[in-house]
């Protein structure tokens, strides 16, 4: 009966927030591809054989006036880049990724990372992160030259092999987010009208990102923290999502911050997945500062706005576990966290 009145008041509460969406969909949700350009992978192009043993391996040169000649995006509109690749990985054990990097003459180096994955070998089609050049994405996204660059990481002394078979440039306009007030307000909402009874079926602590001051930030309360905030992606539970949220939280790619109410919140209904149904499936890792900081040395460059500290943690949960199954979609499962305050806080998340 616990269960069945959860399920319910986790569903009245997604409704809410449908309907919210729906209202304010304009205003959120708008986005229009406005350019796409093959950068490897024509006619004439052969796979192109990678290693995790090399560093970045050249692909081809860019034409850099297609793009730079781009008409630039109307005010309260940002511009965000990614790539679409096909392409193999044959690493046997531990993770793998792929970078494409675009070498340019200009200031920002754009750099795309393909999701990671772990044993799962052969042929992939994936899209990387988000790009975008500044805080509103309008600067031409190349130099006067460029060229287009890759390599496979894999763990070390791993020698894992891989192809690149097609890289295809794509430009997005998304328009901006104009609606906290109506965020904040349907957070209070949820706060008053749904909480409560779901605190009274299912009683969980008062204040669930809290740790004793005294104690050390350490992976394990990082990975504790990392698994609350997922949960409550997964119960709907909005204020408790946006409450794990530091005020402001940065972007990785950039190092660029912005309110926490411009993260989107958890959107699918789940009510039927639990904790440990998401632990099934997926891999559950912490990375400290010098395991992420020698694969990404960009995220601690000194030009950054912001970088992240030897307190901050990186997690990673999005890697399915070998023959399991993918139940969820499009929900933030990597992200940097530390302790601010004593509380554990989201401080960093991909484009």
């Amino acid at each position: 009966m616990k269960k069945y009145a959860l399920t319910l008041l986790i569903g009245l509460f997604l409704n809410t927030l449908s309907a919210w969406a729906d209202n304010t969909s304009e205003e959120i949700s708008e986005e229009t591809l406005v350019f796409t350009t093959l950068l490897y992978g024509n006619e004439n192009d052969v796979p192109f054989h990678i290693n995790s043993d090399n560093d970045w391996l050249d692909l081809t040169s860019i034409n850099t006036v297609e793009i730079n000649s781009l008409k630039k995006p109307e005010n309260g509109v940002v511009r965000r880049w990614r790539v679409k690749s096909s392409y193999s990985d044959d690493t046997v054990a531990g993770q793998s990724t792929v970078q494409i990097k675009l070498r340019t003459d200009g200031v920002k180096i754009p750099i795309f990372t393909l999701p990671w994955s772990e044993g799962r070998r052969g042929w992939k089609e994936s899209y990387s992160n988000w790009f975008q050049t500044d805080f509103e994405g309008h600067e031409p996204l190349l130099g006067d030259q460029s060229v287009s660059s890759v390599r496979l990481i894999a763990p070390p002394g791993s020698s894992s092999p891989g192809m690149i078979y097609k890289i295809e440039l794509e430009a997005w306009d998304i328009k901006e987010i104009k609606a906290e007030e109506k965020i904040e307000s349907i957070i209070q909402r949820a706060s008053l009208n749904v909480i409560p009874e779901i605190k009274a079926v299912n009683p969980e602590p008062s204040d669930k990102n809290r740790t004793l001051e005294k104690r050390i930030p350490d992976s394990d309360q990082a990975l504790s923290f990392a698994l609350r905030f997922i949960n409550s992606s997964l119960n709907g539970d909005l204020p408790a999502f946006y409450s794990s949220l530091s005020d402001t939280v940065y972007s990785l790619e950039t190092g660029i911050g912005d309110s926490k109410f411009r993260v989107t919140p958890p959107g699918n209904n789940y009510s039927g997945l639990s904790l440990s149904d998401y632990t099934e499936n997926y891999e559950t890792k912490i990375y400290g500062y010098r395991e992420y900081s020698e694969i990404f040395p960009q995220w601690t460059g000194d030009s950054r706005r912001w970088r992240p500290d030897r307190n901050t943690y990186l997690y990673h949960g999005s890697a399915l576990k070998e023959g399991k199954e993918a139940i969820l979609e499009d929900e933030l499962l990597v992200f940097m966290c530390k302790q601010i305050e004593g509380e554990w806080k989201l401080i960093a998340i991909p484009e």
